[in-house]
C-alpha cells in the first residue's frame, strides 16, 4: 500500500547537499519526528529547482503530525539563517507490517500495555475538542472550542455539545478500546453545519482512546486521523 501526500512544508536549505539522506539523518528535528511516527527514511531526493523535497519513509502508519514537523523546522531554519522562504515537500509513504515469532510473546505484551482504564479518568470531565488532525495531514479546528465538548455522565453514556446542537450518545469503553454511537441532527441554518456534522461523524468513527492527564485523544477507523480534546477548567 503506498500513498503520496503533498503538503507545504519548509526545505532546510539552499546550499549544496552531497548526500540527502545522510543529511536528514543528522537532523535531530526529523529524528524526533520520525521517531514519534514510528516511520524510517527509506530515501531523500531534493529538486533545487523547483525548491521540493521528495522523501520516501516507511512505516506502519502514514505520519499524522506533519505541521509540527514543519514548524520545527521553520524555527531551526530562522534561527541559523534569520529568514525562511517557502519550500514544498512531497512523500511517499509505504505501508509495513511487524510480525513476531512466538505468538505468544507478543500477546502477553499487548495485554501488559491494554491495562489502564480510562473510564474513571473521564468520568463527569469536561472534555473541549481543539481539533483533528487527519491522515493528510490536514486540520480541521472549531471556530468557537468553547462550543464544542463531550462529557461523560454515566457508566455508558456521554453528551456532546456543538456550536448549533447537542445530545446523548453511547460510550463503551474496554480498556484503550472505545465505541461510540451517536445519533445528532443539526440545524440546516446553522453556519457551522458542516464542521458539526464532520465532528458528529468522527465522533462515531473513534475506535480508541489515549488520556494523559489533561489531554484526551481517539484514533479514527482505519487510521484515518486523530480527535484532540483538552479538559475544560471547572466554571466557577
Amino acid at each position: 500500500m503506498v500513498l503520496s501526500i503533498s503538503v507545504p512544508l519548509y526545505f532546510y536549505s539552499t546550499e549544496v547537499w552531497y548526500d540527502a539522506t545522510y543529511l536528514a539523518n543528522q537532523s535531530e528535528e526529523l529524528q524526533s519526528w520520525l521517531e514519534g511516527n514510528q516511520l524510517y527514511i527509506d530515501d531523500v531526493q531534493i529538486d533545487l529547482e523547483g525548491n521540493i523535497l521528495y522523501r520516501k519513509l516507511i512505516g506502519p502508519d502514514p505520519p499524522l503530525n506533519v505541521e509540527l514537523l514543519h514548524n520545527e523546522i521553520e524555527k531551526m531554519r530562522i534561527k541559523k539563517h534569520a529568514k525562511s522562504s517557502p519550500f514544498s515537500i512531497k512523500v511517499l509513504w509505504t505501508k509495513t507490517a511487524n510480525f513476531s515469532w512466538p505468538p505468544g510473546l507478543s500477546l502477553k505484551e499487548d495485554v501488559r500495555q491494554l491495562k489502564e482504564d480510562h473510564s474513571q479518568k473521564i468520568l463527569g470531565v469536561k472534555w473541549q475538542w481543539i481539533g483533528t488532525q487527519y491522515a493528510d495531514g490536514d486540520w480541521l479546528r472549531p471556530l468557537n472550542a468553547e462550543k464544542y465538548f463531550i462529557l461523560k455522565t454515566g457508566r455508558n453514556l456521554f453528551d456532546v455539545f456543538t456550536n448549533c446542537a447537542k445530545g446523548t450518545g453511547s460510550l463503551a469503553l474496554a480498556q484503550e478500546e472505545v465505541s461510540i454511537k451517536l445519533e445528532m441532527a443539526v440545524d440546516t441554518s446553522c453556519e457551522t453545519i458542516k464542521t458539526d456534522e464532520r465532528f458528529i461523524a468522527d465522533l462515531n468513527r473513534s475506535i480508541n482512546i489515549s488520556v494523559d492527564e489533561d489531554h484526551l485523544s481517539l484514533l479514527l477507523h482505519n487510521d484515518n486521523g486523530v480527535m484532540h480534546f483538552e479538559k475544560m477548567k471547572p466554571e466557577r
